[in-house]
């Protein structure tokens, strides 16, 4: 079981709103967006991020362009970058979240069994599953409001799968194919009240 107390790339840069544009726009190496659509993904102040997109632009690392369509500027990485592909990995194998305020997050949304982070965040790419939750109990808007945090700090969209303890329970049991593969893969489990790391 792993704990974090602070988010390493927030730490680095002094910033969370500057660990977060960099981890977005480096997960989207081909595309390029508005400024106000990046400030919404990543859920923080425009005004922030414009000015951080400013330096990073000053430097070479974000680039702008514009669109026919449209009179918007627009905003992608530089893959041209002296120093693109150190960055990248930088950022990117970073661990992405503070496993402490995760915690702390669940438990308010509900009665938290076990909890595991895979995929995105162990930087392993496509896989079904990022984040899998058994938990009884769930507030709804609380559990989406921790899923969009996630997906804020990773910069992407954080596959899901949320269970109640009895349904995981019978397909533990039963060697259940997509529990047992959750199970097998490389993962970090932040909560385990069901002792599974004992058996």
């Amino acid at each position: 079981m792993i704990k974090t107390k602070e988010k390493i790339l927030d730490t680095v840069l002094g910033s969370e709103t500057k660990a977060r544009v960099l981890r977005f726009l480096l997960r989207h190496p081909s595309k390029a967006f508005k400024l106000g659509e990046i400030a919404r993904i990543i859920n923080q102040n425009y005004n922030t991020t414009a000015s951080f997109i400013d330096d990073l632009e000053s430097v070479g690392i974000i680039q702008k362009s514009s669109t026919k369509d449209s009179a918007s500027a627009i905003y992608g990485i530089n893959s041209n970058f002296r120093n693109y592909e150190e960055l990248r990995d930088f950022c990117l194998k970073t661990f992405p979240v503070s496993t402490e305020t995760l915690i702390k997050d669940l438990k308010e949304a509900g009665k938290i069994r076990l909890a595991i982070l895979q995929g995105v965040f162990l930087n392993q790419g496509a896989v079904n599953i990022d984040f899998f939750v058994v938990a009884d109990d769930m507030e709804d808007k609380k559990f989406e409001k921790v899923v969009k945090g996630l997906e804020a700090d990773v910069g992407q969209e954080v596959n899901y799968t949320l269970m109640n303890t009895s349904e995981f329970t019978y397909r533990y049991n039963i060697y259940d194919r997509f529990v047992r593969n959750i199970l097998k893969r490389k993962h970090i489990t932040i909560i385990d009240d069901l002792k599974l790391q004992a058996n």
